[in-house]
C-alpha cells in the first residue's frame, strides 16, 4: 500500500518529464526547420545564379554561331 500513497507524486514527476521532453523538442524542431529554411534558401539562390549562367552561356553561344556563319559567309 505504501506505493500506492507515492503514486501522485510520481506521476506528478513524470509529467514534469514529459513536459521538459516537449518543450525540449519543441526548441529542437524548431531549430532544425530554420536551418532546413535557411538551407532551402541558399539552394533557391544556387538555382538561380544557375539559371542565369545558362542563359548566358546560351547567348554567347549562339553569338559564336552567328559570327562562324559570317565568317563562312565572307570566305564565299
Amino acid at each position: 500500500m505504501a506505493s500506492l500513497k507515492d503514486l501522485p507524486a510520481r506521476m506528478t514527476a513524470v509529467e514534469a518529464q514529459i513536459v521538459q521532453l516537449r518543450d525540449e523538442m519543441r526548441g529542437g524542431f524548431s531549430a532544425m526547420l530554420s536551418r532546413f529554411e535557411a538551407q532551402d534558401a541558399k539552394i533557391e539562390r544556387l538555382f538561380g545564379d544557375i539559371g542565369d549562367i545558362s542563359r548566358q552561356m546560351r547567348v554567347l553561344h549562339e553569338d559564336t554561331i552567328e559570327r562562324i556563319a559570317r565568317l563562312d559567309e565572307g570566305r564565299r
